[in-house]
């Protein structure tokens, strides 16, 4: 048509689409693939095992224990300042902490947890 500008650029016989845009498109049609992948493989793998454990750690052990548990593999999932007792005379005082780590191969590593 007169007057109107085509942008598209043709292969040198003027009947296709330049190999440059073939390229555009081959690198789309893969990024889309890789994106749909990727989103299938996050709802197909296995998900993480975990085992739990609450604890309490007196004040004067804080530092020690944690070092002892991290080394053990155990991570802190929460802690909070805890005190039971009469306030003027607490039985304990320290933290009490919820602790995670991956249950693949527990059976081999199960170790008593310092204080126990």
């Amino acid at each position: 048509m007169a007057g109107i500008a085509d942008d598209t650029e043709r292969t040198t016989d003027g009947n296709g689409p330049s190999s440059s845009h073939c390229k555009y498109v081959i690198i789309i049609i893969i990024l889309l693939g890789l994106i749909a992948f990727a989103n299938l493989w996050n709802q197909i793998k296995p998900r993480g095992q975990w085992e739990y454990l609450v604890q309490g750690i007196p004040d004067e052990r804080v530092v020690a224990d944690l070092n002892s548990i991290g080394r053990q593999g155990w991570e802190i999932v929460s802690a909070r300042r805890a005190i039971s007792g009469p306030a003027e005379k607490p039985t304990f005082v320290g933290y009490e902490l919820i602790l995670k780590r991956s249950a693949t191969g527990v059976g081999d590593r199960i170790k008593q947890f310092p204080g126990q």
